[in-house]
């Protein structure tokens, strides 16, 4: 799966969707070249971790011109669900990418502001 400036393969999906509700906070993680090439090398038997039909799927953003993959939270929601948020996308990110060593302090609270790109 690579994100970037072109549309990703693989995991990611085709095409870039805008997003017009993209404000609010994000739980996620900054996709590092390290981590890229993690994704690059994920089976796409993966693609179901980035399917935004399911509730519990990922996005890949841009946030302030960085792609951050993790996941929406509503507006307001409880501190300790966002602890749980971090905790499900750290475990999401060990199956997809065992290789890649995920510190609980890479996953950190964005805001978005305006139009946002998914990769879905």
């Amino acid at each position: 799966m690579h994100v970037g400036a072109e549309a990703p393969s693989g995991l990611g999906g085709e095409d870039a969707l805008k997003d017009e509700s993209g404000e609010g906070p994000f739980v996620g993680v900054k996709i590092t070249s390290a981590l890229q090439r993690q994704l690059d090398e994920c089976s796409s038997t993966h693609k179901r971790y980035f399917d935004r039909s399911e509730p519990q799927s990922l996005e890949i953003v841009t946030i302030d011109g960085e792609e951050v993959m993790g996941r929406a939270v509503e507006q307001g929601a409880p501190v300790d669900s966002l602890d749980d948020v971090a905790r499900n996308i750290r475990s999401i990110l060990l199956i997809i990418c065992p290789q890649y060593a995920i510190g609980e302090s890479k996953i950190k609270l964005y805001v978005q502001r305006g139009v946002r790109e998914v990769w879905a």
